[in-house]
């Protein structure tokens, strides 16, 4: 604890900083755990005052990783989670760390960098400190899978948390979560509600209309099935051979995918040819984003083009845009930042997952235009879907450009994004493949000369 006496002017006393860190902790912990924050996150929702509250309390890093996995919590697994009640049961100090930073390096804490660097310039004009604090609590949360059931939970964790400040005076004081991770000791379910009524309906093998397509269902959709997938077999070498699917989901893992890819009556999926197009895409979508063109679009700055904005409409659903354009604006107009891709490489992209859908044309146009999933097999269903989940992972050389300050600083970062492409399957004709989702699952950056693109190696990576 003696780094904790080391800023000149600031005393930091413990007993009030645990007092306020864990009050922060629970605030975040009932923001992220709330249907409307996941909402806010996966762009269902355009506003958050949780969301608005809760930047205040996080490192705009943290925020941002923390929206991503609530967002991945709604719109892959279908979930959502309620914090119902939340006792911090115990809390301590764990570790105090002491730097001082230049003002690039305290920015590019803020922006991405969460360890502190080793060695302290000469020109270090910050004092700054991260406290790492373990606590223990009782936690009641309802879970929600969107309509098939629900349970309330009960659960014992673990949390260790990561608060920094700049510490130069007491005026400065100002922590924020840098970053957190935890376990789960024990859980017990306290009750469980199964939507029958829901789950009966999606087995029905009759539709109201007459004129409505026959799909395959019962023993004819098992033939089917098993017929398509036996003619289909030597893909599946193939996929294997090329390292379609990632290591992590074995034989069995990748023979499910191949199985649910059988599923559309009339439409085959190659997925080498697939992964071809999604590389492309992505890189497409990414290099649109981070460049100047795009937030000076969508300010409305005069002199602006609109060819970034272009792009990637034709390759995004409306939803996806919307909920894209949406965090570049606010960047750019309340946080005065942009993001400037130089070079990037594509590393790798593997199906990670594939979900098989049937749906009504009201019910296809609220799920790309507004996210809005359906709760059920509807028996009026008339349209094949695919959504299928591919793991990008990049090299990027960006630039992280601050207006107010007249910054700029030059990161390497390592990436792997979840990316969502949906498209009807319902005929080979119909097959028109568009980014649905877009979310950052892993990411480690280190700083880099301007000079040298792609010259940071292994070691240097931090995460």
């Amino acid at each position: 604890m003696v780094q904790l006496h080391m800023p000149r002017e600031t005393e930091v006393e413990l007993e009030e900083f645990l007092e306020g860190a864990k009050r922060a902790a629970a605030m975040q912990l009932t923001a992220v755990n709330s249907k409307e924050f996941e909402e806010f996150a996966a762009g269902v929702a355009t506003e958050s005052s949780i969301a608005e509250e809760l930047q205040d309390y996080c490192t705009p890093r943290f925020f941002e990783s923390i929206k991503d996995a609530a967002a991945r919590t709604l719109m892959d697994r279908n979930l959502t989670m309620e914090l119902q009640k939340i006792e911090i049961e115990d809390a301590v100090v764990a570790n105090v760390q002491y730097a001082q930073l230049t003002q690039t390096q305290y920015e590019a804490q803020m922006a991405g960098l969460t360890k502190l660097p080793r060695f302290w310039s000469r020109d270090a004009t910050i004092e700054y400190m991260q406290i790492i604090m373990q606590t223990r609590s009782s936690e009641t949360t309802k879970m929600t899978l969107i309509g098939q059931e629900e349970c309330l939970v009960l659960q014992d964790n673990a949390r260790t948390w990561t608060f920094g400040s700049k510490v130069g005076s007491p005026d400065e004081l100002a922590w924020q979560i840098v970053d957190t991770f935890g376990m789960n000791n024990a859980a017990k379910q306290l009750s469980r509600t199964v939507h029958h009524r829901l789950a009966t309906r999606s087995l029905s093998s009759s539709s109201g209309d007459g004129n409505a397509p026959r799909f395959e269902r019962g023993l004819a959709l098992a033939a089917g099935l098993w017929q398509r997938t036996t003619d289909q077999l030597p893909k599946l070498d193939e996929y294997e051979e090329r390292k379609v699917f990632p290591s992590s989901l074995g034989t069995m893992g990748n023979v499910w995918l191949f199985l649910q890819l059988q599923l559309p009556a009339k439409t085959q999926i190659d997925l080498v040819e697939f992964l071809q197009g999604a590389r492309m895409a992505t890189e497409a979508k990414l290099r649109a984003t981070n460049c100047v063109e795009f937030p000076k679009f969508l300010a409305e700055e005069q002199g602006s083009s609109s060819e970034a904005a272009d792009s990637l409409r034709s390759f995004t659903t409306p939803a996806c845009y919307n909920e894209m354009a949406l965090q570049v604006k606010t960047n750019y107009l309340r946080g005065r930042r942009f993001v400037d891709c130089e070079q990037m490489t594509i590393e790798r992209a593997q199906v990670s997952k594939v979900f098989y859908q049937r749906l009504t044309e009201q019910e296809y146009t609220d799920m790309v235009e507004l996210r809005k999933l359906p709760d059920a097999v509807s028996p009026d269903a008339t349209i094949e879907h695919l959504r299928l989940h591919v793991d990008v992972a990049t090299v990027e050389d960006l630039n992280l450009v601050f207006l107010d300050q007249k910054k700029t600083f030059h990161v390497q970062q390592q990436n792997v994004y979840r990316v969502a492409f949906e498209s009807r399957v319902t005929s080979p004709e119909e097959v028109d493949w568009h980014i649905d989702s877009m979310r950052l699952v892993d990411k480690s950056a280190v700083e880099r000369s301007p000079a040298t693109p792609f010259a940071a190696t292994d070691d240097e990576t931090s995460k």
